[in-house]
């Protein structure tokens, strides 16, 4: 289970509720990202657009959720 910091809590929306933005050229180490989410939590938010719910910052931290089975 991924513990999110209490700040994030009210900010959490259903994780199919939102998409990658396509084309993101950048290439992280997931597998890492998401051991560190697992020993230290989640402290920083994936930043997504209201309206186009398109994700505009972590899209990483949103794929080592997904690879965690978050649901939010």
């Amino acid at each position: 289970m991924v513990h999110f910091h209490e700040s994030l809590v009210p900010l959490l929306v259903g994780i199919d509720t939102v998409h990658q933005l396509d084309g993101n050229y950048r290439m992280g180490d997931v597998d890492v990202i998401a051991e560190s989410m697992m020993a230290n939590g989640v402290y920083a938010p994936v930043v997504v657009d209201a309206k186009s719910r398109q994700i505009l910052a972590g899209n990483h931290r949103y794929m080592a959720l997904m690879q965690l089975g978050a649901d939010q």
